[in-house]
C-alpha cells in the first residue's frame, strides 16, 4: 500500500535527506542545475538514484522527488540565482536546508521571495555560530 501525499502541502523531511540527490547530481556533473534549469535527462538521473542506488527511505522518495525539483524551479528566480551567485556553496547549503522544511504545494511550488529570506537567515545563523566559534577560540587561547 502506497502513501498519499497531499500536494497543497508536501510533507518536510530532513536535509540531509535532501542533500542525497542534489550531491548525486553534482558528482554526475550535473551541478549546474541550479542555474540553468532542471530538464528531462536531470529528471531521469534523479529518479533514477532515488528509486535504484540512494539510501533514502522509500516512504520519502516521493516527497525528495517533489522537494528538490521544486528547489530547483525556484532558482529560476533572479534572487535566488543572485544569492547562488554571490555565495556559492554556501548559499547551495542553505537552500537545501531551508527547503527539506518549508512549506511546499506542488503545483504552485516554493514561494521564491520566502525561499530567499530563509537562505538569508540560515546563512546569517551560521556566520553567527562562525564567528562565535572563533571568539571562544580566541578566548581559551587567551586564557591559556
Amino acid at each position: 500500500m502506497c502513501a498519499m501525499i497531499d500536494p497543497t502541502n508536501v510533507p518536510a523531511v530532513s536535509s540531509e535527506t535532501l542533500w542525497h540527490p542534489m550531491r548525486h547530481l553534482i558528482a554526475d556533473g550535473r551541478g549546474l542545475v541550479l542555474l540553468r534549469g532542471l530538464e528531462a535527462c536531470d529528471m531521469d538521473t534523479m529518479t533514477t538514484f532515488l528509486w535504484n542506488g540512494s539510501p533514502v527511505h522509500a516512504s520519502e522518495r516521493a516527497t525528495v522527488l517533489l522537494r528538490i525539483t521544486a528547489l530547483c524551479q525556484a532558482f529560476a528566480h533572479k534572487a535566488l540565482r543572485r544569492a547562488l551567485l554571490q555565495h556559492g556553496y554556501a548559499c547551495l547549503d542553505a537552500a537545501v536546508a531551508a527547503a527539506a522544511g518549508m512549506q511546499l504545494n506542488a503545483h504552485r511550488g516554493f514561494n521564491p521571495r520566502t525561499l530567499v529570506w530563509r537562505i538569508e537567515a540560515e546563512m546569517q545563523r551560521r556566520a553567527a555560530e562562525i564567528r562565535m566559534r572563533r571568539l571562544e577560540r580566541a578566548t581559551r587561547a587567551l586564557a591559556a
